[in-house]
């Protein structure tokens, strides 16, 4: 559960908030309003979600399907004009992932994070670093290539550092678990695209660096590879 009021605060703390827009009115504050749940699929919205419109792919029909499912409000970096009030953004990753971080009551404080990133090498030295500390004693979830791994149960993931919302979702399964240690794989992609935007590690190690994943649905050239790194 999250409230308006909450979510508007962190938006305009880092810069993001930009207007709400309701029936054609412009607001600065708003109050009364009490999100249950947070999403970024329409498929999964409902009456006291908050959806987050994301995604090159991203359909106006996705946003009226989710109204027909009783969706009641919206971010996005415009107003779709769809009848219902819209919280605009001015960076909808970066604002959801801040969200998403409170909605789950900020699981990386209750956790030791160490992240891996680098061109080859991250699933296997994630995994490595599991099996030690688990061997030492300390409950260790992971999040990587492999998926999330949580005791014996595995998640399986659609890309190496997922979305934001489910970075903290699992973090928070985590927790809830009794992990001590989260151990995660932070792609270069998942790094460009503010999957990880507000998490502090406690430890990161860059494994290595070299040519690729360049192209049109990665990275542009080598030095924006590079840069996305860190």
């Amino acid at each position: 559960m999250i409230k308006i009021e909450t979510v508007l605060d962190i938006l305009k703390k880092d810069g993001l908030f930009r207007e709400i827009i309701d029936q054609g009115h412009y607001h600065y504050y708003y109050s009364d309003v009490v999100f249950d749940s947070i999403c970024y699929d329409s498929r999964k919205a409902q009456e006291n979600s908050l959806f987050f419109v994301k995604g090159a792919a991203f359909k106006k029909e996705f946003l009226l399907s989710a109204i027909e499912q009783g969706l009641g409000w919206y971010v996005a970096e415009q107003d779709y004009e769809v009848g219902i009030p819209v919280i605009v953004v001015s960076d909808i990753k970066k604002a959801m992932s801040l969200i998403a971080m409170e909605f789950y009551g900020n699981p990386q404080d209750k956790l030791k994070i160490l992240a891996f990133t680098g061109t080859k090498g991250k699933t296997t030295t994630a995994c490595m670093i599991k099996t030690i500390l688990e061997k030492g004693g300390i409950k260790t979830g992971v999040i990587g290539t492999l998926g999330v791994i949580i005791g014996d149960t595995t998640y399986p993931t659609n890309n190496t550092t997922p979305e934001s919302y489910d970075v903290q979702k699992y973090l928070n399964q985590m927790v809830e678990e009794g992990c001590q240690c989260a151990v995660m794989e932070a792609s270069s992609l998942g790094l460009k695209w503010h999957r990880t935007d507000g998490l502090v590690f406690d430890y990161g190690v860059f494994t290595n660096f070299s040519p690729d994943h360049i192209g049109e649905n990665e990275h542009s050239c080598l030095e924006e590879y590079a840069a996305c790194k860190g």
